[in-house]
């Protein structure tokens, strides 16, 4: 855990899935990612991390 109490390695690994998915197709990407908010057996935790990951590279097809 870091000083504000958030487990680092975490954090390192949600960067690492984020950078990930900057080096895919844009199209590409962002169906993966929505494609996986429609997935029944999500947890609340993984929600919240495809969202942001959603929200981090903007989330918009263009």
């Amino acid at each position: 855990m870091n000083e504000i109490g958030e487990d680092q390695e975490f954090k390192d690994r949600q960067a690492t899935l984020f950078r990930y998915f900057d080096f895919m197709d844009r199209h590409q990407a962002t169906a993966i990612r929505y494609g996986q908010l429609l997935t029944d057996d999500l947890t609340g935790a993984q929600f919240k991390i495809i969202s942001k990951a959603i929200s981090s590279s903007d989330g918009v097809i263009g």
